[in-house]
């Protein structure tokens, strides 16, 4: 008997899809040397697509939660007294976002490991490390890898302060559910919820959210091409971005390997 299971509510229309594992299979001949190798990418090429499809079902979810919420409003009881929207777990909710989105970025830093056998996961600072002394510093290569570190650093940091809340710079996270605040006319408005690291501006969730997830696909984007091009003169191709316009919207992949003349 054929059996079929649905595993996921996110097809190639997502980009965390179809720029991640989609993508990443068009990459697999020309940057592995052998069938083991293919194996190994393929494995770490789905888990990088699945802890960020993770981090887009939560923002997904928050951002139903979040519109309903809006709809609601405000319900003044009288001068002094208001009832105010709220989201359910949402420190739970955040929490696991960025323990997922730690996990994606892990799962980019071992693309690195079927063609160099290195394995630092989301240790950037050690990538960047072995890149300066296996390409040289002002490699491209090592050059784009250094650039991203500090984002890198930043989501570490967002998971780490909440597993060592106590020892963790900036800890703990501040998560803020719906607030009122009064503008400088004197209006009261609903400030949607925010987080950020103690002593640091808090920023919409959403927003948080949203760019934390795009800047996780283009890490490892960046990494494949990275290692595309370490072979390019070996190869008779080459990788080509797809301008934005030109992307299919059923399977946004934003790269292409051309044949070289």
């Amino acid at each position: 008997m054929f059996t079929f299971q649905k595993i996921s509510d996110y097809g190639t229309s997502t980009p965390a899809v179809a720029r991640t594992f989609a993508q990443g299979l068009d990459f697999l001949p020309w940057i592995c040397q052998s069938a083991s190798e293919r194996q190994a990418l393929t494995v770490i090429l789905h888990e990088w697509q699945r802890q960020l499809l993770s981090c887009v079902e939560i923002r997904d979810n928050l951002r139903k939660d979040i519109a309903v919420a809006q709809s609601d409003g405000v319900v003044f009881q009288h001068s002094k007294a208001a009832s105010i929207p709220g989201i359910s777990n949402l420190r739970s909710r955040v929490e696991g976002f960025f323990h997922s989105a730690k996990l994606a970025i892990d799962a980019t830093g071992n693309l690195l490991g079927p063609s160099y056998q290195i394995h630092f996961g989301h240790k950037y600072h050690k990538i960047c490390k072995w890149a300066d002394e296996q390409f040289g510093t002002t490699d491209q290569f090592t050059v784009a890898l250094y650039s991203w570190q500090p984002f890198v650093a930043k989501v570490v940091q967002m998971r780490n302060c909440i597993d060592h809340p106590k020892t963790e710079p900036g800890a703990p996270l501040v998560v803020k559910d719906f607030s009122l605040e009064k503008t400088s006319s004197g209006e009261l408005v609903l400030i949607e919820p925010s987080c950020a690291l103690t002593g640091e501006d808090l920023w919409p969730i959403l927003h948080v959210f949203d760019s934390c997830i795009d800047a996780i696909i283009r890490l490892g984007e960046n990494v494949l091409v990275g290692l595309l091009k370490k072979r390019k003169q070996k190869l008779p191709v080459q990788v080509e971005e797809i301008p934005e316009g030109e992307r299919d919207p059923k399977n946004p992949k934003r790269f292409r390997i051309i044949f070289r003349p």
